[in-house]
């Protein structure tokens, strides 16, 4: 099927990986799927997928295959179950894996009882973007800690050539890491956006 077909989302992320050069292998950190809406004030980590999110996830898989060969994931439910629908549209025999610093609060959060009030008080996106100019907030390590931290293994362990790792995430921690490795704020991260990185050839 063409990529005009596909839905959206779909289509956004398959446009952004063609920017990889074709002999890189490269590392994908992506916003997990569709979800319904959150409860106020809470992280709602037990969370599933829409009907719709599960669907899209396994359709972005089946347009990764031959090229996904492996599939990070925050703990929260609704990351482990795009990272399960990835694999499984990609056709690749393997278990997600779980990394704990995808999750919520996620990497940037040093003192979870100092940052959540924040996240209270301002909201996701304002905390996002206080991150994303650097500004020093209590109980936050500074972003450019947090975005080495992050970008630390998947680069140390790219995948071969054309090859392709997913990490599955959420939408405050891509902004934040998007916004410092662009150097500049971008737009706030719909479901199954991703931004890919890979190393530039000597």
């Amino acid at each position: 099927m063409s990529e005009p077909e596909l839905e959206p989302r779909v289509a956004a992320a398959l446009r952004t990986l063609r920017h990889v050069p074709a002999g890189a292998g490269a590392v994908m950190f992506l916003r997990h799927a569709e979800r319904p809406e959150l409860p106020k004030g809470e992280l709602g980590e037990e969370i599933p997928l829409t009907a719709a999110g599960a669907a899209s996830a396994h359709r972005l898989g089946t347009q990764l295959r031959q090229r996904l060969r492996r599939v990070h994931t925050s703990p929260v439910r609704r990351c482990q179950l795009t990272a399960a629908a990835l694999l499984a549209g990609a056709e690749v025999a393997a278990t997600p894996i779980i990394v704990p610093h995808l999750g919520e609060p996620g990497l940037f959060v040093q003192d979870g009882p100092l940052a959540w009030p924040q996240f209270l008080e301002h909201g996701v996106q304002a905390m996002a973007r206080k991150l994303s100019r650097c500004e020093p907030l209590p109980g936050f390590r500074p972003a450019a800690q947090g975005v080495q931290q992050l970008l630390g293994e998947p680069l140390a362990s790219l995948p071969p050539a054309g090859g392709l790792d997913a990490y599955v995430t959420h939408d405050y921690i891509l902004a934040v890491t998007a916004s410092l490795l662009l150097g500049q704020e971008v737009p706030w991260p719909d479901f199954l956006d991703c931004l890919c990185v890979w190393r530039e050839q000597d």
